[in-house]
């Protein structure tokens, strides 16, 4: 009985070692496999890194190709719809709430002051109409003198546009604020310039930064600037056909812009319509005619459309006789022309304006043009 109680224990120490081998062999194997497993993870990880890579550079912009593809052009189309939709409905959220507090709360306060009165008293409020827009151009108007970046023109936009096909964006930031603050002091200065720029320089840096051709980055320069436009009237192809219009004097010339300029401004009518919650509905509502009209209509429309191009070829010419005149008056070019010229004359004071007050110059001006847009209301 000893022996077998002995062979029975030697049994049991046998298994019990053999139990322990199996279990260090199994944790070997089971670590072995758990790096294994790793190791395929990190490779799917990275396998996957480098197909969406791939993807993003088939989808948007391939570095060792960097010319835009169709594809790639449209899907940039989109972006940007999506992204000037929210800045066209925050900024008009903001240029709406400053209307509100330069004609509304600043008012009040300033006849809560007894600075404006009623219309009995030394100074009537109607009067802030006309000192409000006329203080505003004439700082607004320094300060663009000031600027060590001039802001582009319209004139400056067209220009680059057809040669380099990109806008400097230095001065964006100046001309938002700057726009802005006009548009809410009532100066007669609508968002479609200042849209067209601005985001036309968000365009100009998408095609920097992607090393875009002249032709590629001229698209992208007309497919932002159109959703700005489209975006914020809310007049999709309305918005991107007047952007592509605006640089040639015989309509539409660059046809190639007008797919991704239609798309972009579609995508940003409707993003802005999202942010801001709008109803979508229409601008009009026609009511229903019980009755024909007559057909002397017809001549009435002609009529009114020569009338309406002989009043505007009149304001075009006025405006453009104007501007020569204010710069003549201020500025002078040297030459045979000016050593004709007496040195008493207006001409020779015109030298010494443009010389060193070419800011006070801008002041004066901007005062003057600011007090008489009352003259539209």
């Amino acid at each position: 009985m000893k022996h077998i109680r002995h062979m029975s224990d030697e049994v049991k120490l046998f298994s019990q070692y053999a139990q322990a081998e199996n279990s260090l062999t199994y944790e070997a194997q089971n670590s072995q496999r758990l790096i294994l497993m790793k190791n395929k993870v990190y490779y799917s990880m990275w396998f996957c890194f480098e197909n969406f890579k791939d993807l993003l550079n088939y989808l948007f912009w391939d570095p060792s190709s960097p010319e835009f593809t169709s594809l790639q052009q449209f899907n940039w189309a989109l972006l940007i719809g999506i992204f000037m939709g929210v800045f066209t409905a925050f900024w008009a959220l903001i240029i709406e709430r400053s209307v509100e507090f330069v004609w509304v709360d600043v008012p009040e306060k300033l006849v809560e002051w007894g600075i404006f009165t009623d219309l009995d008293g030394y100074l009537p409020l109607p009067h802030y109409m006309w000192i409000c827009p006329a203080c505003f151009g004439a700082v607004l108007s320094f300060i663009t003198q000031k600027l060590q970046t001039p802001i582009p023109t319209q004139d400056s936009w067209i220009d680059t546009l057809h040669r380099i096909g990109i806008q400097e964006s230095k001065a964006c930031i100046p001309l938002l604020i700057i726009s802005t603050l006009a548009m809410a002091s009532g100066l007669s200065l609508g968002p479609e310039l200042p849209l067209v720029l601005f985001t036309g320089m968000i365009g100009s840096q998408i095609a920097i930064f992607t090393k875009q051709s002249v032709l590629s980055a001229r698209v992208m320069n007309l497919t932002a600037a159109g959703a700005g436009v489209g975006g914020f009237f809310g007049f999709p192809m309305a918005g991107a056909l007047f952007v592509l219009e605006l640089p040639h004097c015989i309509g539409l010339q660059y046809f190639e812009a007008l797919s991704p300029a239609v798309i972009s401004s579609i995508v940003a009518v409707l993003v802005n319509q999202i942010v801001t919650g709008n109803e979508v509905k229409g601008y009009f509502n026609y009511p229903f005619l019980s009755t024909t009209l007559p057909s002397h209509i017809y001549y009435v429309a002609v009529f009114d459309g020569l009338v309406s191009t002989l009043f505007g070829i009149v304001y075009v010419v006025s405006c453009k006789k104007l501007k020569t005149w204010v710069h003549d008056w201020f500025h002078y070019e040297k030459g045979e022309e000016f050593q004709e010229v007496p040195i008493n004359t207006i001409v020779k004071k015109k030298k010494i304006i443009q010389n060193k007050n070419e800011p006070i110059r801008a002041t004066v001006v901007g005062f003057i043009a600011g007090a008489l847009t009352t003259i539209k209301v």
